[in-house]
């Protein structure tokens, strides 16, 4: 476990490739974190950064996370990718334009924000996910979509198709691959 709780101000945390690292205390800061990586280490359980001021790219990825606990965050880029998540709550990212959650073979509920900046990505491949609803989120026009290996079946799928016809912006060279 590594200890930032009596650093008060840090805009960039980088940890990675270390499989001894399994935790991670995170006290009250001052400063914003533009970058927040913890990617294949051995984390687990559920990561507590509701304390960080996030503002840029977070990546969780590669380790063994079953939950994460964030506060309202205006970060910009999310990837979670291959962890153990079977319920996650994005409902605090409000400012997100790229998210990567594949590879959580057990997600199976996940809650998007109410609102979000111009999503260039969302992929959610590889995880147990029926419908999700896209309805609240905003596309740029070269929007790259994937829902591909989920626990989707063609109903769910239909419902999405037709979210996503009335969000998607009316012209793009945008992508979809839900299959």
């Amino acid at each position: 476990t590594i200890d930032f709780s009596n650093i008060d101000i840090y805009n960039q945390i980088r940890l990675s490739s270390n499989s001894g690292l399994t935790g991670i205390i995170i006290s009250t800061s001052s400063g914003n974190t533009s970058l927040f990586q913890a990617f294949n280490c051995s984390l687990a359980g559920t990561l507590d950064i509701s304390n960080m001021t996030l503002t840029g790219n977070v990546t969780l990825s590669g380790n063994d996370l079953t939950g994460l606990i964030s506060s309202a965050s205006t970060a910009t880029s999310l990837l979670l990718n291959s962890n153990n998540f079977s319920t996650l709550d994005l409902s605090n990212f409000t400012s997100l334009t790229f998210l990567q959650i594949n590879n959580n073979l057990s997600l199976s509920t996940l809650t998007l924000p109410a609102s979000s900046g111009a999503f260039t990505l969302f992929r959610a491949d590889v995880c147990s996910l029926p419908y999700i609803d896209l309805s609240s989120l905003t596309f740029a026009a070269n929007v790259d979509i994937r829902l591909q290996n989920n626990s989707m079946i063609a109903a769910e799928v239909n419902c999405i198709l037709v979210d996503l016809d009335a969000t998607l912006p009316g012209s793009g060279t945008g992508k979809v691959n839900i299959a």
